[in-house]
């Protein structure tokens, strides 16, 4: 008979039960993201006002109160949210949460409704495809591949480029809008902004006397490992890292950023989810303060 495991009961703190691994991750970060990019005011003032965009967005494709909306409903809305996000059609979204197309149409119309500014955003994106598209079919074709810059969407002024490929069959040049719509929102918020903050945070660790380290990132969290005592201190250092972040990248980039980029913290004597706590960002700003 197999016995399941908790691989994340492995991962505890150097001062064993004296100390405290504490997991800080970024509330809703690619849709911060996608609000600061698509410039979308309906989605910046939920983003900045603490909304859960969920369930409210379920509730509106369901047309029910969000107190009726259940937690595997408002994990479809969330699912399709992040598949339209990121360029699935309703087919996709349908086969991959077993409900019918009309559904996902209904969720994707109520949902570019609302957020009309995002729905701009795909489309310009989808305009940019089409006409690069039928520039490479003017072409002679033989090439491998094409690269399209994609630029104008990055508050840091990333470039990104997208692939076009070659459908020999049908001897016709093809852009990803998949790949098109990913690339500046990923690449913002888990090559932009969470390596800015990390690096804030290790600064100030580095910078200190305490023995506090950080240990590990893993997408859009990190990892510090410190001995119990100094727990309220690492708290306030991140706290204050959070709070500079909209000057610094400022100072950086010449650039305001529209959207709050908010945290929570998970905190334990390992990683173990059983044996964690949990602190909203509103609750550690209440203990700095």
């Amino acid at each position: 008979m197999s016995e399941k495991y908790n691989i994340r009961k492995v991962f505890c703190s150097r001062y064993f039960k004296d100390g405290i691994v504490a997991e800080f991750d970024f509330s809703q970060l690619e849709v911060a993201a996608l609000a600061e990019i698509s410039n979308d005011s309906v989605l910046l003032d939920e983003v900045n006002n603490g909304v859960d965009i969920h369930t409210e967005n379920a509730a509106l494709w369901l047309k029910c109160k969000p107190e009726e909306v259940t937690k595997e409903l408002r994990k479809k809305a969330k699912i399709m949210t992040f598949q339209l996000q990121y360029g699935a059609g309703p087919k996709k979204m349908a086969e991959s949460l077993n409900i019918r197309a009309e559904e996902a149409k209904k969720f994707i119309g109520t949902f570019y409704d609302k957020y009309k500014g995002v729905n701009s955003f795909h489309a310009a994106l989808a305009a940019l495809r089409d006409s690069y598209q039928e520039t490479l079919d003017k072409q002679t074709i033989g090439q491998e591949s094409f690269v399209l810059p994609l630029a104008g969407w990055s508050p840091t002024g990333r470039m990104y480029t997208i692939p076009a490929r070659l459908d020999k069959e049908k001897n016709h040049w093809y852009l990803s809008l998949t790949e098109m719509k990913n690339y500046p929102i990923q690449g913002f918020a888990t090559a932009d902004v969470v390596p800015i903050v990390i690096n804030m945070v290790y600064d100030r660790l580095i910078g200190s006397t305490f023995s506090a380290k950080l240990i590990n990132t893993v997408h859009d969290s990190f990892v510090i490992d410190c001995h119990a005592d100094e727990f309220g201190d690492v708290l306030r250092i991140v706290e204050q890292v959070f709070t500079q972040f909209p000057d610094y990248f400022y100072n950086l980039f010449d650039y305001k950023l529209k959207a709050v980029y908010n945290y929570d913290v998970k905190f334990g004597w390992n990683l173990s989810e059983e044996d964690m706590k949990k602190l909203t960002r509103e609750e550690v700003q209440l203990f700095c303060s």
